[in-house]
């Protein structure tokens, strides 16, 4: 476990430098923000990939191994669904600075990204360990018209403001 943790920290560090030296030459202003979100994921990964590999060579039973195989794979799923987000968290905020009229709406944007990657990989998470997700989903769409439904002035205001940040007819500071 250690011995290959070593190594994604390593290849952390490196992949990074190389990556921050290859952005410095490009003019996308996003690159900084991507590199940013993705610091830190060849580690987990290297763990990840050395409890994998501690799981194989344990003289464990098999039941154990089954057990420690749905442990591992459920935090596999966690980190994706972790780098998933921060990835395009990061691609959000870099269109946004691209993009200087859509600024108020980058917090809304953002949160429901982060709410749908987290349920989806809650969703992937749950199915991965046997539960039956489709009651769930039921329940999502039921639940979610009837938010729909009972927030449906409030939802009305909410999009029709971003429709007109998006559509630039108005700006920030116009009155």
């Amino acid at each position: 476990i250690v011995g290959v943790t070593a190594i994604g920290i390593i290849a952390d560090r490196s992949i990074t430098h190389r990556i921050r030296r290859f952005a410095q030459k490009t003019s996308w202003k996003g690159s900084d923000t991507l590199i940013k979100a993705l610091s830190g994921a060849p580690s987990l990964l290297g763990l990840l990939l050395g409890f994998r590999t501690a799981v194989e060579w344990a003289p464990v039973t098999a039941s154990q191994a089954t057990l420690l195989n749905e442990v591992i794979v459920s935090a596999t799923i966690a980190f994706v669904t972790w780098v998933t987000e921060r990835s395009l968290s990061a691609l959000l905020e870099a269109y946004n600075t691209h993009q200087k009229s859509l600024f108020a709406t980058t917090t809304i944007f953002n949160n429901i990204i982060k709410i749908t990657v987290y349920i989806l990989g809650g969703l992937a998470l749950l199915h991965s360990l046997g539960i039956s997700i489709a009651p769930m989903i039921t329940a999502l769409g039921i639940g979610g018209l009837a938010v729909a439904l009972a927030l449906k002035d409030t939802l009305s205001n909410l999009f029709s403001g971003i429709q007109v940040i998006a559509s630039q007819q108005l700006k920030m500071g116009d009155y």
